[in-house]
């Protein structure tokens, strides 16, 4: 496991991850004070909540799309694929703020 790349082989190489959780949470974070201003059963209220949903869904169609070409692309690679379980939820409970960002990136392959 590596927190600076999504995966390291045994000779070294990753491929190139963006860390689509970090890269979203300001904006998301704007979104959601927006949201919170909101009068309850608003539109705008509504159109806010509609708008966080779609950060959320592009993160999750990034992070989907991503697993499946790598995992296409390994399965038609190697004829043997080894692959170590690490507890993630255990992991992300740790004091240490940027250490639980770095795992929320990673979480989702958990699912």
């Amino acid at each position: 496991m590596s927190l600076q790349d999504f995966y390291v082989d045994n000779l070294g190489r990753s491929p190139e991850y963006r860390r689509v959780y970090r890269n979203s949470e300001k904006r998301l974070g704007k979104y959601q004070r927006r949201l919170s201003r909101k009068p309850k059963y608003s539109r705008n209220r509504q159109k806010a909540r509609l708008k966080i949903a779609g950060i959320h869904e592009g993160t999750a169609n990034f992070r989907r799309n991503f697993l499946d070409t790598l995992s296409y692309r390994l399965v038609r690679k190697y004829d043997v694929i080894v692959v170590e379980h690490l507890s993630l939820k255990g992991m992300s409970q740790a004091l240490e703020k940027t250490f639980r960002q770095g795992v929320a990136d990673l979480e989702f392959l958990e699912k």
